[in-house]
């Protein structure tokens, strides 16, 4: 994994943020919806919003590279635990 991992999933978001193809609705739109409806700008309850309404209505989207930690994560084999008597 690289170094500068976070610009390289930001990135990866990126290339899917307003994708036609996935039905992924802008963020600029998604944002003026929250605030419309929630009577606020608080950046909490707006990021809330969002997540909800993309998780909702179209398939979850996972960056490569978290996809890729999440599969490693998923295959390491457990032997043993690090805390003592077990």
């Amino acid at each position: 994994m690289t170094e500068e991992w976070e610009k390289c999933v930001n990135a990866e978001i990126a290339e899917q943020e307003g994708s036609v193809s996935r039905g992924v609705p802008e963020f600029k739109q998604l944002k003026e919806e929250a605030i419309k409806k929630l009577g606020t700008n608080s950046k909490p309850l707006v990021a809330m919003y969002i997540a909800k309404s993309l998780t909702d209505e179209t398939p979850p989207f996972v960056p490569p590279t978290v996809e890729d930690v999440i599969k490693k994560a998923v295959e390491v084999e457990w032997k043993r635990s690090c805390l003592r008597g077990t």
